[in-house]
């Protein structure tokens, strides 16, 4: 038996998704049914084709999806409700 058991944690009445740190990108913008265009240093660090990847994980998280596309140092990019069909 171990008797150097931790603690199991401390019970909390409720968990409030909004406290937290800030998102570090404006996804209620960017995911507005706009097209956008951003450009790596102005608006982010990644790789181009990973914040391609990223924009389309975020937009399933949101029940929609993205239609990307990586244009040299910039990504393109649509979010679509999960109803919406693209033209």
């Amino acid at each position: 038996m171990n008797t150097n058991r931790k603690a199991p944690g401390e019970r909390i009445s409720a968990f409030d998704p909004s406290v937290g740190r800030p998102a570090k990108y404006p996804w209620d913008e960017w995911f507005d049914g706009s097209a956008w265009r951003i450009t790596r240093g102005d608006h982010f660090e990644l790789e181009p084709s990973n914040m391609a990847a990223v924009i389309r994980t975020k937009a399933g998280a949101r029940n929609g999806r993205a239609q990307t596309r990586v244009v040299g140092d910039a990504v393109e990019f649509q979010f679509l409700a999960s109803y919406e069909v693209a033209a």
